[in-house]
């Protein structure tokens, strides 16, 4: 009697911790109010830059004949840290306001063509005038570190979603390789011939004298910082406490890469955010 009594003792508490173990898994508890959603997310954010720059900057300062670099490209990336603060009843929250702190690579290229005209070069070991014709060249690398703050709204109680802030940054890299290219080079009869630069003294050069290295170095009166104006669309996909976030967004450059040239920077950029709740 004894041990059944005990047995039975056993059972109940048995049953009772495994009660209370379901009960604390699924999280509710009858005496307390159920929790508040997280207002708080956290997470990396990574993404593709398409880059713009519309330099309209002189490819010889002193040579008013030769062209000027007007409008370049490339591909870039950035990556870094975003938070998400929820306005309002975070259960029933429409907007939002976005933190990024990002690592923005913005590099770009540009290409002129050059004269086709009768120009000095070295042609069998002699200097002579033939026709040549030319290419001007700019490779751009532009890094900037940036802290952006948008504003976010859900489009009724649909997943899809509009940002709009502002992108300022400082520039951390703002290198430029300028290069003078011999493209081609034909004597008296039209005959193709190889020829190649006569040396300047100022300029280095490869690829056996027919390019001229102009320029490899920092850019002139280069701004320390660039601000820009963001906008874009996203699609939210929520997974219990986690935010992913793809969007398309448009970087607009509102500051000049340098003090004496109207030359900006913008981009369009392609990205995932990925918020974890806090």
């Amino acid at each position: 009697m004894k041990y059944r009594v005990l047995l039975l003792l056993i059972s109940l508490g048995f049953s009772v911790s495994i009660g209370c173990l379901e009960l604390f898994a699924q999280g509710a508890n009858p005496l307390e109010p159920e929790a508040a959603p997280p207002r708080l997310y956290i997470g990396p954010v990574v993404g593709y830059n398409k880059v713009f720059q519309t330099g309209n900057f002189a490819s010889f300062a002193d040579e008013a004949r030769c062209p000027t670099f007007v409008d370049g490209s490339g591909n870039g990336f950035f990556a870094g840290m975003t938070a998400e603060f929820l306005m309002g009843d975070p259960k029933n929250s429409k907007s939002s306001i976005i933190v990024r702190a990002l690592y923005n690579s913005m590099p770009s290229s540009f290409t002129q063509e050059g004269d086709n005209l009768p120009s000095l070069v070295i042609l069998n070991g002699q200097q002579t005038v033939i026709r040549t014709s030319t290419q001007h060249t700019a490779d751009i690398a532009y890094t900037t570190a940036d802290v952006e703050v948008m504003y976010k709204f859900n489009l009724g109680n649909t997943p899809l979603v509009i940002m709009a802030g502002v992108a300022p940054g400082l520039v951390i890299q703002k290198h430029i390789t300028q290069k003078f290219k011999l493209v081609n080079a034909t004597d008296a009869s039209g005959k193709a011939v190889d020829a190649i630069f006569v040396p300047d003294a100022k300029y280095s050069y490869e690829d056996g004298g027919k390019t001229a290295i102009i320029k490899d170095y920092d850019i002139e009166n280069a701004s320390g910082i660039r601000f820009a104006i963001k906008a874009g669309v996203g699609y939210e996909f929520i997974l219990k406490k986690i935010f992913v976030v793809p969007s398309i967004n448009y970087n607009f450059g509102l500051t000049n890469v340098n003090t004496t040239d109207s030359w900006k920077v913008s981009a369009l950029q392609a990205q995932v955010d990925v918020r974890f709740a806090l």
